[in-house]
């Protein structure tokens, strides 16, 4: 009998799995509003009931869909740096680069959702957007080769700030053009 329950176990766990995948790629073609029980259900051809089976809550649904989301991302960046550590401003310009890429933008664009809902106060999506943001952190520290004297988690913070401001303008606006050499000239003038 309890190795009937292991397999029921780990079959269910593997459904899990990949309806969180498939819900993944419905959320980022159309965005949050697309994980709504009834309609997810819909669109993956099951019940809200049978989601509810599989996720045992609706905050469970969002928070697999979205570990989903953000390891298929990891995955990408992780096999696109593999050079050594470089300075900051080559992290930042990499990062943006990366980030700016056409099949990158529904990432930023789903991330934009999250965070906006995790300002708003919505506690399941600011543990995501937390949680997200500190593994930004740490990417960008291990492959940064900071100064002496400059605290690498801080300095990693500042420049995840930057990329993060830089990528949403870039989501809004795509005639910007590149605008690294134009920071960099700013940074520099307050410098002086």
């Amino acid at each position: 009998m309890g190795l009937k329950r292991e397999r029921q176990a780990a079959d269910k766990t593997a459904k899990r799995a990949a309806l969180a995948a498939a819900l993944g790629d419905i959320v980022l073609a159309e965005g949050l509003d697309a994980l709504s029980l009834r309609l997810a259900a819909a669109r993956l051809g099951t019940s809200d009931r049978m989601l509810l089976y599989y996720f045992g809550s609706k905050a469970n649904l969002i928070a697999d869909t979205l570990a989903s989301v953000s390891q298929r991302l990891a995955t990408n960046l992780s096999s696109t740096t593999t050079q050594p550590k470089i300075p900051p401003v080559d992290m930042i310009e990499m990062a943006l680069g990366l980030l700016g890429q056409p099949e990158t933008k529904p990432f930023m664009a789903l991330w934009a959702e999250m965070v906006a809902k995790a300002v708003r106060g919505d506690t399941i999506f600011r543990e995501v957007v937390n949680n997200m943001t500190q593994a930004w952190i740490e990417w960008i520290e291990i492959r940064t080769e900071f100064p002496a004297g400059v605290e690498p988690k801080q300095s990693a913070t500042a420049i995840l700030a930057v990329i993060e401001g830089m990528s949403t303008f870039g989501l809004l606006n795509s005639e910007s053009g590149d605008l690294l050499p134009i920071l960099c000239e700013t940074l520099s003038v307050f410098r002086s």
